[in-house]
């Protein structure tokens, strides 16, 4: 009987040792949102400008990607001109029209912080 006890002892131990070392600690992690990118007035160039931004950091050390979208401050429309850009600068062909330029940092993990400014050049 003592050697049936020992034995079912054991063999509950090394099934306690599996199921322990077996288990995967996961730690959830959230993801923060890049920092908002600082739109800066470019260079105005016979067709059009250069819109410069400052490079947005991110908390979590994630590569951070950037769309960019204009809005015609007539007729209030947005629409995407790049996406996806590692740069920190596009070039803007325009018509002497007043612009707003919007800068969206992303991070690839669903993190997201847009930048917003008005343009105004006469070409």
């Amino acid at each position: 009987m003592k050697k049936v006890t020992k034995t079912m002892m054991m063999i509950a131990a090394v099934f306690t040792v599996i199921f322990m070392t077996s288990c995967k600690k996961e730690t959830l992690t959230q993801n923060h949102n890049p920092d908002v990118p600082t739109i800066q007035y470019g260079d105005a160039l016979a067709d059009g400008f250069n819109i410069n931004w400052n490079a947005a950091s991110d908390p979590d050390g994630d590569a951070v990607t950037y769309d960019v979208y204009l809005m015609d401050n007539v007729y209030v429309s947005k629409f995407k001109v790049a996406e996806n850009l590692s740069s920190t600068t596009y070039h803007y062909v325009t018509s002497n029209e007043p612009t707003t330029v919007i800068i969206v940092a992303k991070d690839g993990k669903g993190g997201e912080r847009t930048g917003v400014r008005k343009f105004e050049y006469t070409l």
